[in-house]
């Protein structure tokens, strides 16, 4: 047999074997779909024949409650309780009402019937004392033990039903309260023959199957109809129970019947159990073709096993494929990644020189000077720290998207890192086309930078170098133009500049002096020397200036001015202010026995870029040298303040709770505004040595320094004049009511041994 012959008869057989499982499967289901509805519409039938039955009764007792209420009305029992209440005796007329009322009682026993049987056994008529006024059967037993007669004289029912234990049994009895002239004066009892309501019940039609009747009272059940006999009994847990209420009573018909299941052959589990014994040899027969089929499993394996390898082997070519197409794809994009700006898409740092090398490499005396073009966003941190990276992210890109529009086809733009940007032109013919270029660029940062509706105003600072004559390799001729760019820095920023070889020996040196200075930091190289600070009036030296001076066996003496920007720049103005601090409360503190003198200490707005570090620091080296806090004075500088953040004021506001005074250095000179003076605490401001120098012949400094000295008075703050070199100075200052003053006319800054020995010069023994 052929492969397509052995799957062709496979799929028939299996096909088949469905098929007929399917059908018996769906012939099963349908039975029991038909079985379940025939039980339910039987079930429903059962429920109406119950309600049908509750009905009735509730309709029977519906009718003797107006008999009985008519009853109640009669003229004859009316007439009765009329001469009673006159007080008409038995012999003069109340004996003949009586008598007619019991004749009226006897007539409605005959007359009220169902078929054969009276509708009640007896009738009473009972006063609320519980005596029995008329009794139709006097000579049975009365029991009126379960009738509440108060709570009927008061309540508001006119009639109740109660049912009272007769045997196994129970008697229903209908009472019916009986008004003259609406006062409640008796009640009239009727017992209901039990036999009205077994006719009721046992009326009805129960077909070919066993079921039980009952009215359920609170008594017992009142019997109609029973035909399981035994099967009763022994098959109460499958019957069919139905309850319905009998209209508004506390009386329910209670219906069982025998299970549905066993009323007839289509609703039997029976049928269902012939139909699935003809699943066997339809199931026999299909197992015998499968079986007849499975000669060729072997042979129909391979097959399939050869199939799905060479399916498998498809598959995983198919995934080489693609994963090597990945590869590449993820290999050219770590290429590019590695070699361009994220955020810019533009050549990044490492990009840009190997481009600069190899032009270099490629470079000929004929061809033109190979420019390189740095450029650097002005205060960019000052962007990032003020208004948050989102904005300085979005104008770098802007700022990439301005450059790359000058740029022509033979340029190449690209981000060092940072704010820097650097343009690489092998084709600018001369230095005055490259000074033209730089122009250019700083043209585009004219026009405002637009985030999210805000304009932002930025200028830029461009150091240009060229090959071959600023150097021979790229590293050589970045590093020069570079070196050209701080010198745009440092000289106000907004322009450009071309390196020339004397800024090389100031790179030089500025690498130099920081590698000097880190050392003499480590080395504690670095000296304090200390300016007398004298009370002008008398002379006396009431405190001292503590200042930094560095002698480095290479380099030299280096000024203040040159080593303080550089350690703020480089980042080691923390320490080195920390040295400063400690060996100034140091001293001070030993001089305390000398005389009670302050030490002021200078302190860089860079040291407040972490203001919670630094409050610590400060109070941690006033508590290990023991100086007493108002013995410190802080000297900041106006530029600090230009920020005016809010955690810079709390930090202030920390120091002056601490105890250390609080001073503005260099007034003057820098943000100088009442504004700022008003805002923050401070306990004195020094005038900077500015505007003594030329104050003898000048009169505009001499109007400012009396201005100054009149605004510190009248902000109550104490004033120290520095630079007072003659004598003539002093007298001007003191004449105008300048505290304090320091100057060479006094000392010039001296190491600790010889300024303590000045200070007790003037301290007596």
């Amino acid at each position: 047999m052929s492969i397509f012959n052995f799957r062709k008869n496979q799929i028939a057989i299996t096909s088949a074997g469905i098929l007929l499982i399917a059908y018996l499967l769906i012939l099963l289901g349908l039975t029991h779909i038909g079985q379940n509805r025939l039980k339910e519409a039987q079930l429903n039938e059962l429920h109406l024949k119950v309600n049908n039955y509750s009905r009735n009764l509730y309709g029977n007792y519906m009718v003797n409650k107006e008999e009985l209420a008519h009853l109640a009305a009669d003229k004859s029992v009316q007439s009765f309780f009329a001469n009673r209440a006159s007080g008409m005796s038995m012999e003069y007329g109340l004996g003949a009402s009586l008598f007619n009322v019991d004749l009226l009682f006897s007539k409605t026993l005959a007359d009220k019937r169902v078929g054969d049987a009276c509708k009640y056994k007896r009738l009473q008529l009972v006063s609320f004392d519980q005596q029995v006024i008329i009794d139709s059967h006097p000579s049975q037993p009365s029991d009126l033990s379960y009738i509440p007669f108060a709570k009927l004289l008061y309540g508001k029912e006119g009639h109740k039903l109660y049912s009272v234990q007769k045997g196994l049994g129970a008697e229903l009895r209908l009472v019916q309260k009986v008004y003259h002239f609406d006062k409640a004066v008796a009640l009239l009892i009727a017992d209901i023959n039990n036999e009205v309501i077994i006719q009721g019940l046992a009326a009805q039609e129960h077909e070919n199957y066993g079921s039980f009747l009952a009215l359920q009272t609170g008594s017992g059940r009142v019997v109609g109809w029973n035909s399981f006999v035994k099967q009763f009994a022994e098959n109460a847990a499958s019957n069919v129970s139905i309850s319905s209420k009998v209209g508004d009573t506390d009386y329910s018909i209670i219906g069982i019947f025998e299970p549905i299941s066993q009323h007839d052959l289509f609703t039997s589990s029976w049928f269902i159990a012939a139909i699935s014994l003809l699943a066997f040899p339809v199931l026999g027969g299909f197992f015998y073709l499968i079986k007849i089929n499975n000669s060729n499993i072997v042979l129909r394996t391979e097959i399939d096993l050869s199939e799905r390898q060479q399916h498998e082997l498809a598959v995983r070519n198919n995934q080489l494929s693609v994963e090597v197409a990945r590869r590449v794809e993820s290999e050219q994009q770590l290429v590019y990644q590695a070699n361009h700006d994220a955020m810019t898409g533009l050549a990044n740092r490492t990009c840009a020189q190997e481009l600069l090398q190899q032009l270099i490499n490629q470079w000929d005396a004929s061809k033109n000077s190979i420019m390189v073009i740095l450029v650097d966003i002005d205060h960019f941190k000052q962007i990032n720290d003020s208004k948050g990276h989102f904005i300085g992210d979005e104008v770098l890109k802007q700022t990439s998207e301005r450059l790359q529009g000058l740029m022509r086809k033979e340029e190449t733009v690209a981000r060092f890192g940072g704010d820097e940007f650097v343009i690489i032109s092998p084709c600018i013919e001369s230095r005055d086309v490259a000074g033209a270029c730089a122009s250019e660029i700083l043209s585009v940062f004219e026009q405002p930078f637009v985030v999210d509706g805000t304009e932002f105003f930025v200028t830029a600072s461009i150091g240009i170098a060229s090959y071959p004559c600023n150097g021979h390799t790229a590293e050589t001729v970045v590093q020069h133009a570079d070196s050209a760019l701080h010198q745009v820095k440092d000289s106000g920023r907004n322009g450009y500049r071309f390196f020339d070889s004397s800024m090389s020996h100031g790179v030089q040196r500025k690498l130099l002096m920081d590698s000097r200075l880190r050392k003499a930091l480590n080395n504690n190289e670095l000296e304090l020397h200390y300016q007398p600070i004298v009370e002008l009036a008398s002379g006396k030296i009431i405190a001292v200036e503590a200042l930094m001076r560095w002698h480095d066996a290479e380099l030299g003496f280096v000024s203040p001015t040159e080593f303080i920007p550089l350690a703020e720049r480089t980042g080691v103005i923390n320490q080195l202010g920390e040295q400063a601090l400690r060996q100034a409360c140091i001293n001070a503190q030993a001089w305390q026995s000398i005389a009670p003198i302050s030490v002021a200490v200078n302190f860089s707005s860079v040291q407040f870029r972490q203001c919670e570090p630094l409050l610590m620091k400060i109070e941690r080296i006033l508590s290990s040298t023991g100086l007493d806090p108002k013995r410190l004075d802080i000297e900041v500088t106006e530029s600090l303040l230009i920020s005016e953040s809010g955690e810079l004021r709390q930090t202030l506001q920390q120091l002056q709770a601490l105890g250390p005074q609080l001073s503005i250095d260099d007034f003057g000179t820098g943000y100088s505004a009442l504004s700022y003076l008003q805002r923050f605490s401070f306990n004195k401001l020094k005038i900077d040595r500015s505007f003594l120098q030329h104050m003898e012949h000048n009169e505009p400094d001499q109007a400012l320094v009396k201005a100054i000295l009149a605004m510190a008075a009248a902000l109550d703050l104490k004033v120290v004049a520095e630079g007072i070199e003659a004598q003539w100075q002093a007298d001007f200052l003191t004449k105008h009511q300048c505290q304090f003053g320091q100057g060479y006319l006094y000392s010039k800054p001296l190491p600790a041994e010889e300024f303590e020995a000045l200070l007790r010069q003037q301290t007596p023994l």
